[in-house]
């Protein structure tokens, strides 16, 4: 069973103004072009580290962004932007896997990216 719960979506967004951002990633030719794999790891600092998450909230904040999709389309729009940052071409679809929870700074979010990485040697085949 799939349980779902809602944060404001204005705390994630203040949350997330105090965020450390890893992230690494390689585009390499596969079979059918080329593919972007890479991971980003992110984590919502408490207050001791200088972000906002109070400390003593990090283990309940961090069980609610396990399930709030606010949080995981956050997430995964910074892992995006990081993906894209390394690409020499457009990322079309990805495909994303996302684990949240507690780190000693705040709360974690890990999230491996996969994606198609159209040239612009494809757009001219899509136009033939």
């Amino acid at each position: 069973m799939l349980r779902l719960v809602r944060c404001a979506d204005a705390l994630w967004e203040r949350w997330l103004e105090k965020v450390d951002v890893v992230s690494e990633g390689v585009v390499g030719a596969e079979e059918g072009g080329l593919v972007y794999r890479g991971s980003t790891s992110l984590i919502v600092l408490s207050d001791r580290h200088g972000g906002l998450i109070p400390h003593a909230a990090v283990s309940e904040a961090a069980q609610v962004a396990m399930r709030d999709p606010h949080f995981w389309l956050r997430a995964v729009r910074a892992a995006r932007l990081e993906a894209v940052s390394r690409c020499q071409g457009e990322l079309s679809t990805i495909h994303v896997d996302l684990k949240v929870g507690v780190d000693p700074k705040g709360i974690r979010a890990d999230i491996d990216v996969d994606g198609r990485v159209s040239t612009a040697a494809d757009a001219v085949k899509k136009k033939r």
